[in-house]
């Protein structure tokens, strides 16, 4: 409770959260809680959970060549239950492991049937389209 008496609404911020590489190989032999360890009680105490995916979720696609990269980090879609058991309200995408790779139009592709899903199951999300681009300049 705050000094008003009203409740604080409590937020859970995770930065680079991994799920690709050898993340993606030990889910699916430990299962999404895996990912989490000890944390995932303080994560869903939280009213809002946000996380920066530090990968995309795809099935398939290849690195990016256009310009010179060093990392890709793709991960399975079974990773989405990773984010789906920590009850993470929102994820951005937008960092330099995910954008500008193909990767990542395949992710968008994937991530239009979870959208689809959302709208039959009532949660939100924001159309890749409508996001804001945030610059760390």
């Amino acid at each position: 409770m705050n000094i008003d008496g009203e409740r604080d609404l409590v937020l859970a911020f995770n930065g680079d959260v991994m799920l690709g590489r050898l993340v993606n190989e030990m889910i699916r032999h430990m299962g999404a809680s895996y990912v989490w360890g000890d944390t995932l009680p303080l994560i869903k105490k939280a009213d809002l959970r946000l996380v920066n995916l530090e990968c995309v979720i795809a099935k398939d696609g290849i690195p990016w060549d256009k310009t010179p990269k060093v990392f890709f980090f793709r991960a399975d879609p079974h990773a989405i239950d990773v984010l789906k058991i920590a009850e993470v309200n929102y994820v951005s995408l937008a960092n330099n492991h995910t954008l500008g790779t193909e990767y990542a139009i395949k992710a968008h592709k994937y991530l239009q049937g979870v959208c689809a899903c959302c709208d039959r199951d009532g949660c939100g999300y924001l159309p890749w389209p409508q996001l804001p681009y945030l610059s760390g300049n």
